[in-house]
C-alpha cells in the first residue's frame, strides 16, 4: 500500500510539472473601429503551427507553452498584430481595418469572398476606380483591353447603345453569346448596366475559366461578368463626395473620311476617264460650285458630355451606408442623337448582433435615349460619303441650310432627324436584400433576394410638315415591363484541421423567375404636327399586346481545399432545370473541378528573392446555354382573320425533344510575378459546344421553315496573355506608373452543322457557316 501511494505521488509531481510547461490564453478580439467582435480571426503562437480561431463572439482560448513569448492576430481585412504574452492570462485586441487588404478581396460567387489569389478559378477584376471621374456613359468602357480573352464592342455611335461582350470567341451560333451579368449577386440584363453610374461601382470580377463560373451551371456557358457595388465603412469618419466633370467626343479618326476626292480630283479624274467631257463639268460646277467634305455635315464636332455626383458613405456603430446621385448627359456625334440619365443608390448593411447580419441594396434610374434612325448602311448617314463633293448641304450666297439638298436629292441630316424624331425612355428598379445568419462556429446561412425591374416606352413619328410625307404623317408607341426575380438561399461551413487542411463546403438553391409584357399602338394620315397622338391618325390603325415568362430551379454545391495555403482543389456541380426546355429534357446536371499550385510558397523557391509569385492552374468542367425564346420547345396556337371570322392555327411547331446546349470548357493558367514589379499571366484554354440550339431549314411542305433543335458543335481555344510592370513606384506617397499589355488569340471553328452539310447560308442575311 505505502509504494502503490509513493507511486501516486510521484505521478502527481511529474503531472504538476507537465501542466506548468502549458498555459491557457483567453480573451476578446474586436475591431477598434467600432468595438464589433470579429469571427474567424487567426489567433497562433509565433513561430509555431499551434492556433485558434475565435468564434462568433470574438473570444478565443489556446493552450500555449510556457516557453511561448508572442501571439499573432490576423484576419482578411485587417492588419496582423503581434502581441507580447508576458505574464498574464487574458489579452484583448483590437484589430485595425487595412483598407489596402480589404480592396483584394475578390466576389467569385455564392459563399464568402476570398482574397485575391486564394482562389482556384481565373479571375480578372477591374476596379471600379478606372470609370471614376471619366464621362462615359457605360461600366464596361472600364473593361475595354483590360481582360485577355473579353471583347468589348459596340456597333453604333449611340450614346444609349449597350455594349457587345464576348469572352474568348462566339460560343454558339443559334443561342445568346452574351456573358451571365451580375449586379451585387442578382443576374440583370445587359441594359441594366447601361443605366447605373459607373461611379457607384467598386469593381468588376470576369469569370473566365471552367472552375469559377461553373457553379452558376445554365447561364455561364459564355463566362460571367461580376459587378459589385460600392459600401459604406464604419472603419473611417462619414466622407461626403462631390464630383463635376465636362468633356467632348469627337471622330476618333477621320483617314478615311478626308481620303476621298475633293471636287478637283473627282472632276479631272471623271474627264481623265471619259466618264464626263470637260464641258459637262464646267456646267456642272458652275450650277454647283461646292467643295465640301461631307463627314462635317452629317457628323457633330466637339458633342459636349456632363456628368455631376454626389455620394455619402461611412458608419456607424454596427451600420454602414453608400448613398449616392448623380446626373449624366451626352450628346451623340449624329443628329438627335443622345442620352440623359439620373441615378439614385442607397446600399445600408448592419450587423444586428454577433450572429445576425442584414443588408438592403436600392438602385432606381430613369434615362431618356434618343437615337438617330439613319444607321451605316443609309444615304442619309452612313453612306452620304458617296456624295459628290461639288454639292453642297448649305446655300452657298446666304449660309442657309437647304432642307432638301440639290444634286445629291437628299434631306439635310438635321431637318431628316428633326422631322423623324425617335425617343425612348427606361426607368429601371433593381432592389436587393440579405438576411445572414452565423447560429454555429464558421456556419453561415444566407438567403438573398432580388429583382431586376423596368419600365421602357419608345415613342416615334414622322412629322406631317416633312417634305417627303406632307400631310400624311405617323406615329407608334410602345410600352414593355418586365421584372426578373431571385431568390437565392446558400449554407456555407468552414472548417481546419491541424490548422494546415482548410476546408469550404457550401450548398445552395436558386428559384429565377421572368416576366416580360408589353403592348404597341399605330396609326398614320396625321395632318399637325401639334397632333401626334395615335387617335389623331385616322389610317392603319393597328393595337397588339404580349406576355411571356420563363423560369428555373436550381440546386448547387461546392467543396473547396487547400493545404497549408500551398495546393488547392475545388469542385462543384449543379441542377438545373428550364421552363423553356421540353418536359422530358428540362434538367440537367453541370460539374466543375480545378487545382492550383502556389509554387513560391514551396521551400525550394522561398527564398528565390527574384520570384515574388509562381501561382499554376488547371481546371476543366461544364456549363449549359439556355439563350433562345421562351416557347421554342412548345406548339402554339395563333389567331387569323379568314372570312371575317376569327381562326385559330399553329403557330409554330415546336420541338418536344428540344434540350441544354452544352459546353465544356478546360483551361490551364500560369501567374508570374517578379522582383514584385512584373507580372505575367498565361492561359491556354479549350472550349468544346456540342447539341447546339439552331434554327434547322424544314422543308415548306410541312407550312414550317424552320424548327429549333439541338445540332451541331463549334470549337473555341485560344491563349491570353497579360503583362505588366511597375515602371515607377512610391508607396510612401501612393504614386504608380503601370503600363499593361493584354494580348488573346482565338481560333473559332464550326466542327458540325445539320444534316450532312458542309456549308450553310443563312436565309436573308449573308451570313455563311
Amino acid at each position: 500500500m505505502k509504494k502503490i501511494l509513493q507511486c501516486l505521488f510521484l505521478l502527481l509531481i511529474f503531472a504538476s510539472a507537465a501542466i506548468a510547461q502549458e498555459r491557457t490564453i483567453t480573451g476578446t478580439v474586436k475591431s477598434k473601429e467600432d468595438g464589433a467582435p470579429i469571427q474567424g480571426v487567426n489567433v497562433k503562437v509565433q513561430g509555431t503551427q499551434n492556433g485558434v480561431s475565435t468564434g462568433s463572439d470574438g473570444k478565443y482560448s489556446i493552450r500555449i507553452a510556457t516557453s511561448a513569448k508572442m501571439i499573432q492576430f490576423s484576419s482578411i481585412g485587417y492588419r496582423t498584430q503581434s502581441e507580447t504574452i508576458g505574464g498574464v492570462n487574458v489579452i484583448n485586441v483590437n484589430l485595425v481595418a487595412d483598407l489596402k487588404d480589404l480592396s483584394e478581396v475578390v466576389v467569385m460567387g455564392y459563399g464568402s469572398a476570398k482574397k485575391l489569389g486564394s482562389q482556384v478559378g481565373s479571375i480578372a477584376t477591374v476596379s471600379g476606380k478606372i470609370a471614376e471621374d471619366r464621362p462615359v456613359a457605360n461600366a464596361f468602357d472600364a473593361l475595354q483591353g483590360r481582360v485577355p480573352g473579353l471583347q468589348v464592342y459596340t456597333s453604333s455611335g449611340e450614346p444609349s447603345a449597350a455594349p457587345s461582350i464576348r469572352l474568348h470567341g462566339v460560343g454558339s451560333l443559334g443561342a445568346s453569346s452574351t456573358p451571365l451579368y451580375l449586379l451585387d449577386g442578382i443576374p440583370v440584363s445587359g441594359g441594366t448596366i447601361t443605366s447605373l453610374n459607373p461611379n457607384d461601382i467598386e469593381n468588376i470580377s470576369v469569370l473566365k475559366d471552367a472552375s469559377s463560373p461553373s457553379i452558376y451551371g445554365s447561364r455561364a456557358a459564355n463566362g460571367v461578368i461580376y459587378v459589385t457595388t460600392k459600401k459604406g465603412s464604419g472603419n473611417k469618419p462619414a466622407e461626403i463626395r462631390v464630383s463635376s466633370n465636362y468633356g467632348v467626343s469627337n471622330l476618333a479618326a477621320t483617314d478615311f473620311f478626308t481620303n476621298f476626292m475633293n471636287t478637283k480630283q473627282l472632276t479631272d479624274y471623271w474627264v481623265a476617264t471619259g466618264y464626263r467631257t470637260q464641258a459637262q463639268i464646267d456646267a456642272t460646277l458652275l450650277q454647283f460650285p461646292g467643295d465640301t467634305q461631307w463627314y462635317k455635315a452629317y457628323y457633330r464636332e466637339n458633342a459636349p458630355t456632363y456628368q455631376s455626383d454626389i455620394s455619402i458613405s461611412g458608419g456607424s456603430g454596427k451600420t454602414t451606408y453608400y448613398i449616392s446621385g448623380s446626373y449624366f448627359n451626352q450628346e451623340g456625334l449624329a443628329y438627335r442623337s443622345g442620352f440623359d440619365r439620373v441615378t439614385l443608390r442607397s446600399n445600408l448593411t448592419t450587423q444586428v448582433n454577433n450572429w445576425f447580419k442584414m443588408g438592403l441594396n436600392l438602385f432606381v434610374g430613369s434615362d431618356n435615349r434618343e437615337t438617330n434612325p439613319f444607321g451605316a448602311n443609309s444615304t442619309n448617314r452612313g453612306l452620304a460619303m458617296l456624295a459628290p463633293p461639288f454639292y453642297t448641304p448649305n446655300d452657298p450666297v446666304t449660309g442657309q441650310r437647304y432642307d432638301f439638298i440639290p444634286g445629291w436629292a437628299r434631306y439635310h441630316p438635321e431637318y431628316l432627324a428633326d422631322k423623324q424624331p425617335s425617343n425612348s425612355n427606361n426607368i429601371q428598379f433593381n432592389p436587393t436584400a440579405f438576411i445572414e445568419l452565423k447560429p454555429f462556429k464558421n456556419l453561415t446561412f444566407k438567403s438573398q433576394a432580388g429583382m431586376d425591374a423596368y419600365d421602357f416606352t419608345t415613342s416615334s413619328a414622322v412629322l406631317p410638315s416633312f417634305l417627303g410625307s406632307l400631310n400624311n404623317g405617323n406615329v407608334s408607341e410602345s410600352f414593355s415591363r418586365g421584372y426578373l426575380r431571385t431568390i437565392t438561399n446558400t449554407l456555407e461551413y468552414k472548417f481546419n484541421v491541424k490548422n494546415r487542411n482548410h476546408f469550404t463546403a457550401l450548398i445552395g438553391q436558386e428559384n429565377v423567375d421572368n416576366t416580360e409584357r408589353g403592348f404597341s399602338g399605330s396609326a398614320t394620315a396625321h395632318t399637325d404636327d401639334r397632333l401626334l397622338l395615335i387617335q389623331a391618325g385616322p389610317l392603319n390603325r393597328n393595337a397588339s399586346s404580349n406576355k411571356s415568362e420563363y423560369s428555373f430551379k436550381s440546386f448547387f454545391g461546392r467543396l473547396e481545399y487547400d493545404f497549408d495555403n500551398k495546393y488547392f482543389i475545388d469542385g462543384s456541380v449543379r441542377q438545373d432545370a428550364s421552363s423553356r426546355f421540353g418536359i422530358d429534357n428540362r434538367e440537367a446536371l453541370f460539374w466543375s473541378a480545378g487545382t492550383m499550385w502556389k509554387a513560391k510558397r514551396e521551400n525550394f523557391l522561398k527564398d528565390v528573392k527574384w520570384l515574388t509569385d509562381l501561382t499554376v492552374r488547371f481546371s476543366t468542367g461544364t456549363s449549359g446555354n439556355s439563350g433562345i425564346g421562351d416557347y421554342q420547345s412548345q406548339a402554339l396556337v395563333g389567331s387569323n382573320q379568314y372570312n371575317g371570322t376569327t381562326g385559330f392555327g399553329i403557330s409554330t411547331p415546336g420541338n418536344s425533344q428540344l434540350a441544354w446546349e452544352k459546353q465544356q470548357k478546360t483551361t490551364f493558367g500560369i501567374n508570374t510575378t517578379l522582383y514584385d514589379r512584373v507580372r505575367v499571366e498565361v492561359e491556354l484554354y479549350r472550349r468544346v459546344t456540342r447539341d447546339m440550339l439552331i434554327s434547322v431549314p424544314y422543308p415548306f411542305t410541312s407550312g414550317f421553315s424552320n424548327i429549333t433543335s439541338n445540332v451541331g458543335s463549334l470549337l473555341n481555344q485560344g491563349i491570353d496573355v497579360g503583362f505588366n510592370f511597375d515602371v515607377f513606384r512610391n508607396d510612401s506617397k501612393n504614386a504608380i506608373v503601370t503600363p499593361y499589355i493584354n494580348l488573346n488569340y482565338n481560333v473559332n471553328k464550326i466542327t458540325e452543322l445539320f444534316q450532312g452539310k458542309q456549308f450553310w447560308v443563312v436565309p436573308n442575311t449573308g451570313v455563311s457557316w
